[in-house]
């Protein structure tokens, strides 16, 4: 691939907003496959989540410190025209049918509380949850962790997602409409 030879290339908008933290790393580890020098995301609240999850709170505050060092200003998020050379628009709105995404399935509970409680539990550890009706009678509740953008990011997430979940016997799996 190529167009982003010798590029600076900055994500930002409520898509980017949206992701986790390590969705960003992983999107930023792709920009060297279009040539960028390097690609970035504005400090969010994503990111100081991850941090905290990974026992580094103190970046974490040190962080919040200059927060509002760490990302663009919002009058040129407002009107990226006047400051970005070769600016793209994307879709503002993502499916999952746009992607091919993967998700964890730690668990399957039998109580629809007690999933929604773990899958909260989860979210406080720095990583996105959901939880799903499953099972042929749909008398199931599955806590996911995710999406993701690969099973890679999961792979190399894969402690502490054990870990916030309580489960290492859980499942990855594609995230299907």
């Amino acid at each position: 691939a190529k167009g982003g030879t010798g590029a600076i290339v900055e994500y930002f908008g409520d898509g980017a907003q949206s992701l986790s933290c390590t969705g960003k790393g992983t999107i930023c580890n792709m920009g060297a496959e279009i040539g960028a020098t390097t690609s970035t995301f504005g400090y969010d609240d994503s990111m100081e989540r991850y941090l905290r999850s990974t026992d580094r709170a103190d970046v974490a505050d040190a962080a919040n410190e200059i927060k509002e060092y760490l990302t663009g200003d919002a009058e040129v998020y407002a009107n990226p025209e006047n400051y970005f050379e070769n600016r793209r628009e994307l879709k503002t709105t993502l499916s999952k049918s746009d992607f091919d995404l993967f998700v964890y399935r730690a668990h399957v509970l039998s109580s629809e509380e007690n999933a929604k409680k773990l899958s909260e539990k989860i979210k406080q550890g720095g990583f996105p949850s959901f939880v799903e009706t499953f099972g042929t009678n749909k008398n199931l509740y599955a806590i996911y962790i995710g999406p993701f953008l690969s099973e890679s990011e999961i792979s190399s997430n894969i402690e502490k997602i054990e870990e916030v979940s309580q489960s290492s016997q859980g499942e990855v799996t594609r995230w299907k409409l």
